[in-house]
């Protein structure tokens, strides 16, 4: 969705997209609080990798990382800058994005996503959180032969516009245990604390019609 709306506000003089950045800053964009402080942060920052950077791939580490490489460099001792020897994180991931030889920037960062943020990210919170609960969590929509059926579909059927997951949410419109809202995209966004999703009446729900 990111790359989508990024693409499509290349279209835009880049005054427009500074001017956008300027005004979200008014209204707190660097330093607001709560979640709406949180989410003009996000938008800031996204709308800081359109302005400043023309390829998809430093967008997308742009919207991943708090600190750029130089940034970071910046914050860095020289005795241990100079023990990293030039080694750089993000080389990491743009070496994923231009290994991909699909002609999609979605489908090449999708690819990225399951190969880094999935698996470094995603799934060992699941994993942490879990067993500190003795619970064992399955994660069946990762099942192999799924991925690889998926990964094969026309993008089309998985992003068209600013809408993601259409084919699973097609898929779970009409089964009785999962709530609207999750079907179509909730607030409950993985990777974040869900603490209102946790405790509203549709995912109580939910757990009892599974139990």
């Amino acid at each position: 969705v990111a790359a989508e709306l990024s693409r499509r506000l290349d279209r835009l003089p880049k005054a427009a997209v500074r001017g956008s950045r300027w005004l979200l800053e008014r209204l707190g964009g660097t330093n607001g609080s709560g979640h709406t402080g949180n989410r003009l942060r996000q938008a800031n920052r996204f709308l800081q990798a359109v302005a400043e950077y023309p390829d998809p791939e430093t967008r997308y580490l742009r919207w991943l990382s708090f600190f750029m490489a130089e940034e970071r460099a910046a914050l860095y001792a020289p005795e241990f800058r100079a023990q990293l020897n030039d080694a750089r994180s993000d080389h990491w991931l743009l070496d994923l994005y231009r290994s991909n030889t699909s002609t999609s920037v979605i489908e090449r960062l999708m690819a990225v996503d399951i190969a880094s943020y999935l698996p470094n990210d995603l799934l060992v919170k699941v994993d942490i959180a879990s067993m500190a609960h003795a619970l064992e969590v399955r994660s069946p929509l990762l099942d192999h032969h799924l991925m690889e059926f998926v990964a094969r579909l026309p993008l089309r059927y998985k992003v068209r516009g600013f809408t993601a997951k259409r084919l699973l949410r097609r898929s779970m419109a009409g089964v009785d245990c999962v709530p609207r809202s999750p079907a179509s995209r909730a607030a409950c966004v993985a990777g974040s604390i869900p603490r209102g999703c946790a405790l509203s009446s549709r995912i109580a729900s939910l757990a009892r019609c599974l139990a």
